[in-house]
This record gives C-alpha cells, structure tokens and sequence, in this order.
C-alpha cells in the first residue's frame, strides 16, 4: 500500500517542484494538492492522506493569508495521528519553536 501524500502551497511551482521529488520514490503516492487552508481540511477529509506536507503561510478561501499556526492547530485536533510536514522560510526561532510545538 503506498504512502498517501498531500500537498498544500499556494504557489502551484512550489507543489509542482516538491511532487516532481515525492514522485521518485517507490511506494509513495501524491494523492492531491491544494492551494488554501481551507482546501487542505476538506481535502484530509476526502483523500485520506497519511502525510500532508504544507506551507506555512496560505490563503485561507483563496484570498487573504490564514495564521499557520490556527492551521496546524486544527490538523491536530481534527487530525492527531496525521503525519505534517510544514515548509516555510521563515528562520524565526520563536515561530519555528511554536511550529515544533503545535
């Protein structure tokens, strides 16, 4: 059974790019991408992931920026047994460490 992955980025080369490597390995599967934080929910929903990679900083409905940390915090209540991979060039500390800890 193949590792079902998610992508979320509101910058579909960035997607592009990160399923073009998630592509060359055996067993892993990239069952669809989505450019909100409101797609990524309903998408969990629908296409059972068993990994989401995401950036950090996305629209929420597709205009507007949606705080990454509400985000995550939300795949873990909903979602806690959900591998997340977050993306982001934010070099912070403090943001990283709040990343780490949600």
């Amino acid at each position: 059974m193949a590792l079902r992955i998610l992508l979320a980025d509101d910058h579909p080369l960035v997607s592009a790019a990160v399923a073009d490597r998630l592509h060359t390995q055996t067993g892993w599967e990239v069952c669809g991408s989505v450019t909100s934080a409101t797609a990524l929910l309903n998408g969990i929903d629908s296409l059972r992931p068993d990994v989401v990679i995401t950036d950090y900083h996305m629209p929420a409905h597709g205009e507007g920026n949606s705080d990454g940390l509400r985000l995550l915090a939300s795949l873990r209540r909903r979602h806690p047994s959900l591998a997340v991979i977050v993306l982001t060039m934010i070099t912070n500390p403090l943001v990283l460490r709040s990343i780490l800890d949600t």
